[in-house]
């Protein structure tokens, strides 16, 4: 059994307490699938109960990934999260779903119905072994989220090393169609525009944990502070992926401007 909490809408459209109850507990969604998504999966999933895993980004990880230490043991935080993702993709009671959004949710404390929309990812998933034959031939270089735009990509690409699924993805927007990544792979797991396409899945499941995480602050909204007009104003975020060791300068920081080691470093 599992408790749940009871809310009434009221004729003003806000949400009211009614009280707790008690639902048979049955499977789980996880909205996010960033550390504490992950952790909160293992967790259910430990005490035998099915966890559909859900995150909108090609890999799981979330914004954990990205950074290079953590406080307070000063560990790379990749040596704390990779075990983790592996856990989540390996558990037998939990099932990932990446590149995934929810589309809706609807129903009540353990009866819940969510609709999700699964993107194509133009790779067979269970043929790709990951090899990054397909990147190395790729002759397209375009903006690399993962490393926070201070850093490019191919237009095939995997996230990151540790990324689970071990998986490529084919960016079909920035993709001009040379045909090289198709020719390169010797399993013929990429796909063409027309051979994969967006999937609705309908999951009915008995309670949902949102772990969203969270959107980095934009600095243009803060023009004194001149981001993107002077090239070396950087966010915290991107300096995380200059001083990563996985990061595009190998963990050595360098201006954005002329690609030197700075003399000095300011934080605001």
């Amino acid at each position: 059994m599992a408790s749940g909490v009871s809310l009434q809408t009221n004729n003003k459209g806000y949400a009211n307490y009614i009280g707790r109850i008690q639902v048979e507990m049955g499977e789980v969604a996880v909205i996010g699938a960033g550390v504490a998504g992950i952790q909160a999966a293992l967790d259910i999933a430990n005490h035998g109960i099915k966890v559909h895993l859900i995150e909108r980004e090609p890999s799981i990880g979330g914004h954990m990934s990205q950074l290079d230490k953590t406080f307070p043991t000063n560990d790379c935080s990749m040596c704390i999260l990779s075990p983790k993702m592996v856990d989540a993709e390996r558990h037998e009671n939990i099932v990932l779903y990446t590149l995934t959004e929810v589309k809706e949710i609807s129903g009540e404390v353990g009866n819940f119905r969510v609709t999700l929309l699964r993107h194509p990812r133009y790779v067979r998933e269970d043929e790709c072994n990951g090899c990054g034959d397909c990147v190395e031939s790729c002759p397209v270089e375009v903006y690399n989220k993962y490393d926070a735009g201070v850093g490019v990509r191919k237009a095939i690409y995997k996230p990151h090393p540790q990324a689970v699924p071990n998986i490529m993805v084919r960016d079909s927007e920035h993709c001009i169609e040379c045909g090289m990544c198709y020719d390169s792979c010797g399993k013929n797991a990429v796909l063409r525009n027309d051979e994969d396409a967006d999937r609705e899945i309908t999951l009915t499941v008995a309670s949902i944990v949102l772990t969203t995480g969270y959107e980095t602050f934009d600095p243009q909204a803060k023009r004194n502070l001149r981001y993107l007009r002077v090239k070396d104003v950087i966010t915290s975020l991107e300096f995380e992926r200059l001083i990563c060791a996985s990061g595009p300068t190998g963990g050595v920081p360098r201006r954005l401007s002329n690609g030197e080691k700075p003399k000095s470093i300011v934080f605001v």
